[in-house]
């Protein structure tokens, strides 16, 4: 094997492994539920509180459930459901998303869990393991300061004592505020201490929009917290994540493109992330629980900020000037629940802005796509240039190579001086081919990133009635049964497009030396794996990679046809007239 061979070898490798790496950090693959073993599943436990002992107080009429309480005003992101069945969030609908959606997105999503129905922001007196209080609260409503507020007086140990729950939202935001008041009806201390627990705020069973799987990369739930930076909590199917820390500034539940985001404005000792099965029928469980240290004081009021919305940086970064938002938070980070890697996360979010300048023109994602990848082929070009020149160049070089071969073939070291002097005198980089290739792989990296996750390809068209969403793959026909070891259950038609010219594009740029017939099969063998690779990913970034191809060979095309054959520029001698005057 010649150098070239192992070196060709060892890029293909680096950009697979490269490949890899970045898909791992975006989008790492679902854990297999099916290999979660039965009797490593935590078990619910007892309630540490039992319903007996905390009673609601007798109320002169009778509570009626209602589970359509709302407000009357106009909010620009969202509608909002409450019940007075515990106090919670029934229903929270984010309107028509980022524009391109026929119907608003629910952002709740419930299921059985036990005997008991869940709905986010209820309340446990106790730990996570304790049911939620489902009693009927009574209510009122404030339209003058977009307040819902919800109260009830237990009994416990013949104290009684009231639950006061408080949603103030906000017409122009994302975001709103929730207290938790707990007030006892003596001027005694609260005795709620439950193993040092007094309360927990629970959001479950899962969070919209609606889904089919989560398998990684069209569509996942992830936990995340910030304490003094990102870090996100891995929880497999099944088993539940403990995280003890007084430390952590917000914690929430993030999907592909939206996330739920809490901030709690009190020292919480410890968060706990729950992936449980819901039931056989029902999506896998990310719910998120808060528990609140006892305390000794006849009253606690306890103030959360909830963001629930769109993952796109201009919205979360608000948050990081008091100037910019109505609750006058600073430096709360919210954007870090936005994916990115050092360096290639940079260049994909400066790649959103053209991306975005293009949309604003045409009206259509696909189409700007298409204008971004045309725009980063020009920029390139000169990068481009220099690798068609070197290749060019070794193959012109190809027949002294040879000979050089078969003269020293049983002389290896002999054989490298003598390359290295043969390029040395023509001036030729053997390297001069991959390195500016090499040199354009954090952009096809950010680019990956970019169409993976940028907020605007949901729900965008591009052709309708063929490509109807970005953010997903598409499919012509849809198979009743699936292919084995590839378990693919549908027809593609624009990766096989893509297929297509990617062959073209391999076979155009193949240069025709000596030394490819030993590797003449790794191009298409790159083609192939790429296919793969993309075949189950969203249309936006094979379209992407399609519209690349074209390109690749139209340039390749215009090279050879206008500036292969032209003469290079000769090049200046250094010092060539000073060297002329010493002679004399």
């Amino acid at each position: 094997m010649d150098k070239r061979t192992g070196l060709m070898i060892i890029v293909l490798i680096g950009i697979f492994l490269a490949w890899s790496f970045i898909m791992q950090m975006v989008s790492p693959p679902k854990p297999a539920e099916e290999e979660v073993e039965q009797e490593a599943q935590p078990q619910k436990e007892e309630p540490v509180v039992q319903q007996a002992e905390i009673t609601p107080a007798p109320l002169e009429e009778e509570l009626v459930e209602k589970n359509d309480i709302r407000l009357n005003t106009e909010f620009d992101n969202y509608n909002v459901l409450f019940s007075n069945k515990g106090g919670v969030v029934r229903s929270f609908k984010l309107k028509n998303g980022n524009g391109q959606e026929t119907e608003d997105l629910e952002m709740i999503f419930t299921g059985d869990h036990g005997q008991a129905k869940e709905y986010p922001f209820s309340i446990s007196l106790g730990d996570y393991t304790v049911e939620a209080v489902d009693t009927l609260f009574e209510y009122f409503v404030d339209e003058t300061q977009n307040k819902v507020e919800f109260f009830r007086t237990f009994i416990y140990k013949e104290t009684p004592f009231t639950i006061r729950k408080t949603f103030i939202l906000n017409p122009s935001e994302y975001m709103f505020e929730l207290t938790v008041a707990i007030e006892n009806q003596t001027a005694d201390y609260l005795n709620l201490d439950f193993e040092g627990v007094m309360y927990t705020l629970g959001i479950g069973p899962q969070i919209g929009p609606a889904f089919e799987k989560l398998e990684g990369r069209g569509e996942y739930r992830k936990f995340v917290y910030f304490d003094k930076g990102r870090n996100e909590k891995e929880v497999q199917a099944g088993q539940v994540e403990i995280v003890d820390k007084s430390t952590i500034n917000w914690t929430g539940i993030m999907g592909k493109y939206y996330a739920l985001i809490i901030i709690p404005h009190f020292r919480s000792e410890r968060i706990v992330f729950d992936s449980r099965e819901l039931s056989t029928a029902a999506p896998r469980r990310s719910a998120l629980y808060i528990e609140r240290p006892a305390a000794k004081t006849s009253r606690i009021e306890d103030s959360y900020h909830v963001y629930v919305g769109p993952k796109k940086r201009s919205l979360l970064e608000k948050y990081n000037e008091r100037k910019n938002n109505t609750y006058g938070l600073k430096d709360m980070h919210l954007e870090e629940v936005v994916p990115s890697v050092f360096l290639i996360g940079a260049i994909a979010d400066l790649l959103k802005y053209p991306l975005d300048f293009f949309f604003s023109i045409v009206g259509n994602y696909g189409i700007a796509i298409i204008l971004l990848t045309i725009l980063i082929k020009v920029l390139v070009f000169p990068l481009t240039r220099k690798s068609y020149e070197s290749m060019s160049r070794l193959q012109e070089l190809n027949p002294k190579m040879t000979e050089l071969r078969a003269k020293y073939k049983d002389n290896p070291k002999k054989l490298n001086m003598e390359m290295a002097e043969l390029y040395r005198r023509e001036g030729v980089n053997p390297l001069g081919g991959c390195l500016p290739q090499l040199l354009q792989l954090p952009i096809m990296f950010a680019l990956y990133i970019l169409l993976q996750e940028h907020f605007g390809l949901r729900n965008a068209v591009f052709i309708p009635g063929w490509i109807n969403d970005l953010s997903v793959p598409e499919y012509i026909v849809e198979f009743n049964f699936t292919i084995p070891v590839l378990n693919w259950q549908y027809l593609r038609l624009l990766p096989i497009i893509m297929l297509g010219t990617q062959i073209v594009s391999s076979k155009l740029t193949q240069t025709s030396t000596g030394t490819d017939s030993k590797m003449k099969m790794l191009p298409y063998i790159l083609v192939g794996v790429f296919f793969f690779i993309l075949y189950n990913l969203p249309s936006g970034l094979v379209l992407y990679w399609t519209v690349q191809n074209i390109l690749t060979t139209a340039q390749m095309y215009v090279y050879k046809k206008y500036f292969k054959n032209k003469p290079p520029k000769p090049k200046k001698k250094r010092f060539a007239n000073l060297q002329s005057y010493m002679r004399r």
